[in-house]
């Protein structure tokens, strides 16, 4: 039984020995993965990096688009707000030129007026005074 047990031994240590081999390259080929895994790893992290930088970048150009576009919101109203104003003065000029237009016209007609009853007052005066050089 000795030499069967020694053979068995032998065996098993064999089969161990073999085992381990198994074992160990298994343990380098994960070693290897692994090694892969982490290369991976910090490759997505240097893409997730950049996509964040980018993202920020991104970000703070639309806040300064949005910027840009309630500024130019804002001077479209100041610019309609100017002209509504423009157009409020040139309404009010329009009037007072009417007004001075008819405030001419009314003194022109009051000028024809009283040139018509002054050359009646002097037709008048003439004729009084025909008419007393005539009968004087």
């Amino acid at each position: 039984m000795c030499i069967r047990d020694s053979i068995n031994a032998e065996y098993m240590g064999e089969t161990r020995a073999r085992e381990v081999e198994v074992l160990a390259a298994r343990v380098e080929s994960l070693g290897g993965e692994l090694t892969t895994l982490r290369e991976a790893a910090a490759v997505a992290r240097a893409q997730e990096n950049a996509l964040r930088n980018e993202l920020t970048a991104v970000s703070s150009e639309r806040s300064l688009f949005k910027e840009i576009l309630r500024a130019a919101k804002d001077e479209e109203k100041a610019q309609r707000t100017r002209a509504n104003e423009f157009e409020a003065r040139v309404r009010k000029l329009e009037k007072e030129k009417e007004a001075l237009e008819e405030d001419r016209r009314r003194e022109n007609r009051t000028r024809q007026e009283r040139g018509e009853r002054l050359r009646v007052f002097e037709d008048i005066q003439d004729m009084i005074q025909a008419h007393r050089r005539h009968h004087s």
